[in-house]
């Protein structure tokens, strides 16, 4: 229902987990349109904080800056592609299934995975530098100033039923396409599209809290520096170097800062810690691209709004990362 793949004939797959709208309101849809009747009742859509959250958690800009659909719809490329329509929120498929808030599942712990498979909390923004440094405040924040998204958590009934629906199909999709992909080539090059709004960023309780704008700079968290690009593959668990640098080469030369993943965005879990393999053939990169610049202008404002201009002046950049990975073997 929201998975769309896209099968080719080169080792090198494109996914897209984070840009879906399915369960947003945009152009003219409702934001019930997209989901289960029994699920959408559980929303508190009335909650303006909520609505917020659901749209922050779309990566928008993604499918314009990268140039997805072009991508996968090259004959020369012949590339294999998989993305997800449902909104992130609902059913976020870069988590495991098992990272899930008492806040959306009875009988889990209440004190982790705010942002897990299920978003079940409102994303705290607007702080200071000096609260998101401050674990002891920060959590205290996020105690009494977030909201829950559901009106009650899901029964593990209802919690198995949309996992069905939004979370089995994806991967079950992702482990057919590695399969076919190794059995063809003896490798799959999974990489991951993202962008990150160029806000300083923690966590707190397994959720997403924001600050101020971040600088641009190699990645440096603790002091407010983002850059361009980050590269996420788990220390190089998930995937081989060569592939890693056949995408900075690419980025760094077009003039870009890139880093590599660390701290909140090392990989070590998602889909880079689920199946980066790569003594089986399976390299998982993520492509975390900040949206320095006003790409996604109002995405702290819960808007889905891209630049277009902007984002597609970056296509060439991910077409050339993407011929590195083809031609680089």
């Amino acid at each position: 229902m929201y998975v769309r793949t896209k099968q080719g004939e080169s080792h090198v797959l494109l996914e897209m987990p984070h840009s879906g709208k399915a369960g947003l309101a945009y152009r003219g849809y409702r934001a019930t349109d997209g989901l289960p009747q029994n699920f959408a009742s559980l929303v508190r859509f009335e909650s303006a904080e909520v609505r917020k959250t659901l749209g922050f958690g779309c990566d928008a800009a993604a499918p314009a800056l990268s140039g997805y659909s072009q991508l996968i719809n090259s004959p020369s490329l012949s590339l294999s592609g998989i993305r997800n329509g449902l909104a992130r929120a609902f059913v976020d498929c870069n988590r495991d299934r098992t990272e899930v808030s008492g806040l959306a599942l009875t009988d889990a712990d209440t004190r982790r995975h705010h942002h897990g498979v299920i978003w079940a909390r409102t994303v705290l923004m607007g702080l200071d530098s000096e609260a998101l440094r401050d674990e002891k405040r920060l959590n205290e924040l996020v105690n009494t100033e977030c909201e829950p998204v559901l009106r009650d958590p899901l029964r593990p009934k209802e919690f198995a039923d949309l996992m069905r629906l939004g979370y089995e199909p994806y991967h079950a999709q992702i482990r057919e396409q590695h399969r076919r992909i190794v059995e063809r080539h003896g490798r799959c090059v999974h990489v991951a599209l993202h962008t990150l709004p160029a806000f300083d960023v923690a966590l707190s309780q397994g959720g997403y809290v924001c600050g101020p704008p971040a600088r641009r700079g190699p990645l440096d968290p603790q002091n407010g520096s983002l850059p361009d690009v980050i590269l996420i593959h788990n220390g190089y668990a998930a995937a081989d170097p060569r592939y890693v640098n056949a995408i900075r080469d690419a980025f760094t030369e077009a003039g870009l800062v890139v880093s590599d993943g660390s701290g909140p965005f090392l990989g070590s879990n998602g889909v880079t810690k689920m199946y980066g393999d790569p003594a089986n053939g399976v390299h998982v990169i993520g492509i975390e691209h900040v949206t320095h610049g006003g790409i996604e202008p109002r995405r702290n404002d819960g808007c889905t709004t891209v630049n277009e201009e902007k984002a597609r002046a970056f296509q060439s950049v991910y077409r050339k990362a993407i011929l590195n990975l083809l031609n680089g073997d």
